[in-house]
């Protein structure tokens, strides 16, 4: 009970601390995020839950996509991104490796989905660049929906 107690206080004191530094313009934009990703990762490989899992995919999205762009200034938002791919570290990782279950695959739809909304926005925002706004990129789905629909008839 004591240790925990400790490891708790201690926790808090780290987090303050990176609060305050980023208060006064010295912390790492992510940085808190990506702790609280490291402290749910230790959590998830002592107790091996699939929250915890997720818990720490989110954080480390969040931590990861903040850095990048704010202290990087990487021009794109990536969070979709990381967190589709956390989802697929899901799968592979806890749900095949760790629980032996090739069944249950949730992860890999969530974790698609999420990168290929991220991929589209990315694309939408290229083509606002380009051509000035995404009407053309909207009607390009359409169709690609349109043919999508279209030839899956012809394949019954």
């Amino acid at each position: 009970m004591y240790q925990r107690h400790v490891w708790i206080g201690a926790g808090f004191i780290i987090l303050g601390i990176l609060l305050l530094l980023q208060s006064i313009g010295w912390g790492v934009d992510g940085l808190f995020f990506l702790l609280l990703a490291l402290l749910f990762s230790f959590w998830y490989v002592r107790n091996r839950t699939t929250g915890m899992f997720i818990a720490a995919s989110v954080f480390f999205a969040l931590g990861l996509s903040q850095l990048l762009e704010n202290t990087f200034h990487v021009p794109i938002d990536l969070f979709l991104f990381f967190l589709g791919v956390g989802f697929l570290l899901l799968y592979y990782i806890h749900i095949q490796q760790y629980l032996g279950q090739r069944s249950t695959t949730w992860p890999l739809f969530v974790g698609t989905i999420l990168i290929v909304l991220d991929v589209l926005s990315w694309i939408d925002d290229w083509f606002k660049a380009e051509y000035g706004g995404s009407l053309v990129f909207a009607v390009l789905l359409i169709f690609i929906g349109i043919w999508f629909i279209v030839t899956s008839n012809r394949k019954k």
